[in-house]
């Protein structure tokens, strides 16, 4: 078993409730797919990392489905708690308790941060 573990924090892409920010000038539509372009990236880069336990990290917990299909190799964990800090301390203790010396999370929103520098965090 690897001592690394990477929780890639994400949700599930659906018009009107990922990347509304950036409606206008995107459509709804146009936001949750360049989010799930986004995603897909960085799930690659994370699954391409040597030596390292890829897990995401998901919301809504009915994602589930979704993130089986989309990141086959990676462990999957319901996000639990009512603000990010919640849900990001909960899935970094509860890897941190499934065995791994070294925990690191990343948002879902970061494509172009190099794999060099995920690899420095550890």
């Amino acid at each position: 078993m690897s001592q690394r573990a990477l929780i890639v924090m994400a949700k599930a892409p659906a018009a009107g409730r990922t990347k509304t920010r950036l409606c206008p000038p995107l459509t709804p539509e146009q936001a949750a797919d360049l989010y799930a372009a986004i995603l897909q990236d960085v799930l690659a880069k994370v699954a391409s990392l040597p030596g390292v336990a890829p897990f995401v990290a998901v919301a809504p917990a009915g994602a589930i489905p979704y993130f089986r299909q989309l990141a086959p190799n990676f462990t999957l964990l319901p996000q639990a708690g009512a603000t990010l800090s919640e849900r990001l301390a909960g899935a970094l203790e509860r890897v941190s308790r499934a065995g791994f010396a070294q925990v690191v999370a990343v948002s879902s929103d970061s494509p172009t941060l190099p794999a060099a520098y995920l690899e420095a965090a550890f």
